[in-house]
């Protein structure tokens, strides 16, 4: 199985708990993943947290980011584009990317876009739940800021990954209006499926495949709807509705690992809330093999792989 996850918050509960990647637990670590594997490690940006203290969370996720990359310099690389990634994969290294789960990180200054595309943020989800200075999240009313529509611009100019995942339906109508480029929802299920409005509509989807981008499925139990018989199938049902809508090129895999709440009286497990008989990465090649019971090999790798391999080769630059 060859696997690209488009989001998890591993890196940020690392630098939190002073843990590192190499072994934790967590739901991701080196040792449990697999052989063949591209990941996207985001650094969360809480609505608690604005101006001086999202930059400071950022400065504190990066440190930990670099420093993790550098001991474990054997087994992952830090990419920043879409060569780095096809040399990495090609040597047996993990590639891994690191992105910007909020963009309060910014606090409402172009100038630090640049900042952080410079230190290697290649993908900006634009907002969290609440509202920041770029717009409105899904949990918020209204849209785009001036300084968010500024920030899209920039963004597709630089070549920086746009992430609607988390973000009103009113921004990601205006995410859509305001540039013509290829947009993702790294961590987004079917709304058809379970009504969370943290999932897209079947319009939002459509627009996704319609310019090539790319959603993926979230692992989060709240955002899966589930009919308490397994993970597998449950996310089998958000897997149809996708490919009913024409997404078979434009579906991946954004698992939430370790984005998910700790429920009262978990945390001694190590893991955080995963739906039943779903512990983390080394559980996605029962997740694979299952899928395979109802589609062909390729659909499957285009979904776990393929699509997202794809998008970040066409989209990044060298």
């Amino acid at each position: 199985m060859r696997y690209f996850d488009l989001h998890c918050d591993t890196i940020g509960e690392c630098a939190l708990r002073g843990c590192g990647l190499r072994k934790n637990c967590l739901n991701v670590d080196l040792t449990r993943a697999p052989r063949v594997w591209a990941q996207a490690f985001a650094c969360w940006i809480p609505d608690t947290l604005r101006g001086a203290q999202a930059k400071s969370r950022f400065d504190l996720v990066y440190r930990k980011f670099l420093e993790q990359m550098a001991l474990n310099a054997g087994c992952c690389a830090f990419c920043r584009g879409s060569g780095e990634m096809t040399r990495a994969l090609a040597c047996g290294r993990a590639a891994c990317f690191f992105t910007l789960e909020g963009s309060a990180a910014l606090a409402g200054d172009i100038d630090a876009l640049y900042e952080v595309y410079q230190k290697g943020v290649r993908m900006i989800t634009l907002t969290w739940n609440g509202e920041c200075e770029a717009g409105a999240g899904c949990h918020a009313k209204g849209g785009l800021t001036a300084f968010g529509r500024a920030l899209v611009g920039e963004m597709a100019r630089l070549r920086v990954i746009i992430d609607v995942s988390h973000l009103s339906d009113q921004g990601f109508d205006d995410v859509a209006a305001c540039t013509d480029v290829p947009f993702i929802a790294s961590h987004s299920n079917a709304r058809a499926v379970c009504g969370s409005a943290r999932n897209l509509t079947d319009a939002q989807f459509c627009e996704i495949v319609r310019r090539g981008g790319l959603a993926g499925l979230n692992f989060y139990p709240e955002f899966i709807n589930s009919r308490k018989k397994t993970v597998y199938e449950d996310i089998l049902y958000h897997v149809e509705h996708f490919l009913e809508l024409g997404g078979e090129d434009a579906l991946a895999i954004g698992a939430d690992f370790d984005g998910a709440v700790v429920p009262t009286g978990a945390a001694a497990s190590g893991y955080q809330a995963l739906p039943y008989n779903l512990h983390g990465i080394e559980d996605m090649e029962t997740v694979y093999n299952f899928l395979l019971g109802y589609y062909p090999e390729p659909v499957v790798d285009k979904i776990f792989f393929a699509n997202a391999c794809r998008f970040f080769k066409r989209y990044l630059t060298e």
